[in-house]
């Protein structure tokens, strides 16, 4: 029987790049239960004539823009304020200094303040739909997993799922 390979919903890559090729490709590189390698994906689209070439960013300018992007991002993401609190200031509270506030129109969103996010009503709103989506993202993840799953984690998969499944629902209630 052969095997069909699709993008999953939401992915942004261009319409050049096939599917059953990139899956194909990206299979064939797989060694014998080792799994692929990131680096070995992006020596098989190196040359411009490989199916899966349009997938990555070839202009290294671009490229390293890209990915000092990505550093800010995750730098940003890991700036956390941290403040005590109790009547002798004995226990250590954590939250993270600027939180992602996508953009409705689709472009990169900013990162605003917990302050700014408490009292912008819109952009708590695109924050907590952002939250959900991640959350979606994680039931999906865990219901791929799950018949995959050998017997003893069954119990676990499912209780993740209920979690995640109740979670959404208290989001979408919000």
């Amino acid at each position: 029987m052969k095997t069909t390979y699709e993008f999953r919903e939401g992915t942004r890559l261009p319409k050049s790049v096939n599917p059953q090729r990139a899956g194909e490709i990206v299979i064939g590189l797989a060694s014998k239960g080792e799994g692929t390698a990131a680096e070995a994906v992006v020596e098989k689209a190196r040359p411009k004539k490989s199916p899966i070439h349009d997938a990555f960013t070839w202009d290294d300018t671009l490229a390293a823009q890209e990915r000092r992007l990505g550093q800010a991002r995750y730098l940003i993401g890991s700036i956390v304020k941290v403040f005590m609190v109790g009547n002798v200031d004995t226990e250590k509270h954590v939250v993270k200094a600027f939180i992602h506030v996508p953009d409705r129109s689709g472009g990169a969103g900013a990162y605003v303040t917990p302050e700014v996010l408490s009292t912008d009503e819109d952009k708590f709103e695109r924050a907590l739909e952002s939250t959900l989506h991640r959350f979606n993202g994680a039931l999906k993840a865990v219901r791929e997993l799950a018949p995959l799953a050998p017997t003893p984690a069954m119990g676990r998969i499912k209780e993740v799922t209920a979690l995640l499944e109740k979670a959404i629902k208290t989001l979408e209630g919000i």
